[in-house]
């Protein structure tokens, strides 16, 4: 796998590059200045840090992974939970904190597969919605790169972020349809990927686990996918062991009608290069449900982040 591994982080003051000036050179200034202007975030619950990265959508909107919030029973969300949402700056010095308004989780998401693994936050909501990124329509496009991102706030107070990503060229490989029906099912709508970080909320420093969320960029532009979902692990449960295991993450194109729908508002994908019209797409798509695999002796054990 073409792995190339780049940390940053940056403050309200500046950005300070941890990277060594050889792996600068890894990743094209461009490429990185296409994501570096991209909003992330992180969810808070009860006033405590997640490790459920944020799929910015617009100002006033973002997706995490459904798995992330706490339910009473079902999909029914717990009334006594508290959340916020934190983002980041983008480049253009906005960080900013929020609460929650509203939470809609995926009619169809299902807990024991992670299909449709997917939940809507409202917030900022007597604002004017001021900017939008620029959703991907695909998962299984052949992007020119694949960035995966995680971010971990160093101070809640002062909004200080660390932000990590590694890139590659390889959108999956055989051993994610292995490991995953659910993804062999759906590639149109989850990338794969072994890549890991040793930097996350709630877990121990030298733990390696999972990026938080996926970008792609093509055609000199940088795409919004979507948010970490979940990790199959062969032969183990340990999202901190190095055996082999493969994350997934859920690509947002083929929910961008559900998004909008639930928005009350158009979502960001049409452009000159994709011409997808969102209008076009289905508000009731679902993934095509199916449990996760114990084929050519690759037996997977589930986990995901929270």
């Amino acid at each position: 796998m073409d792995l190339k591994l780049i940390c940053f982080v940056y403050s309200l003051l500046m950005w300070a590059d941890l990277a060594s000036s050889k792996s600068q050179n890894l990743v094209t200034r461009n490429a990185f200045d296409l994501v570096h202007v991209l909003k992330g975030g992180i969810l808070i619950s009860n006033g405590k840090q997640t490790s459920c990265d944020l799929t910015v959508i617009d100002s006033k909107s973002s997706v995490v992974a459904a798995s992330c919030l706490k339910y009473s029973t079902g999909t029914t969300i717990d009334s006594s939970a508290n959340y916020q949402v934190y983002l980041s700056d983008g480049g253009d010095g906005g960080k900013a904190e929020f609460k929650v308004d509203k939470i809609t989780v995926h009619p169809k998401y299902n807990p024991s597969t992670f299909a449709n693994n997917i939940a809507v936050l409202q917030y900022n909501s007597n604002a004017k919605n001021s900017w939008q990124h620029l959703l991907a329509t695909s998962a299984s496009y052949e992007w020119d790169q694949l960035f995966f991102g995680r971010a971990v706030l160093a101070d809640m107070e002062k909004l200080d972020w660390m932000l990590y990503y590694s890139t590659t060229s390889s959108n999956h490989d055989g051993i994610c349809d292995k490991l995953s029906e659910l993804f062999a099912e759906n590639v149109d709508d989850m990338v794969c990927n072994g890549n890991t970080t040793g930097a996350a909320a709630n877990y121990l420093s030298d733990c390696k686990i999972p990026y938080g969320t996926a970008f792609g960029i093509a055609n000199n532009k940088a795409y919004v996918i979507g948010p970490y979902s979940h990790t199959a692990i062969n032969n183990g449960n340990n999202l901190c062991a190095s055996s082999m295991q493969r994350s997934y993450y859920t690509s947002l194109g083929n929910f961008a009608a559900f998004l909008s729908q639930t928005l009350g508002r158009d979502v960001l994908i049409s452009d000159e290069y994709f011409h997808t019209n969102v209008s076009a797409l289905n508000p009731d798509y679902t993934m095509i449900d199916r449990d996760f695999s114990d084929d050519n002796g690759l037996k997977a054990t589930i986990r995901n982040l929270k």
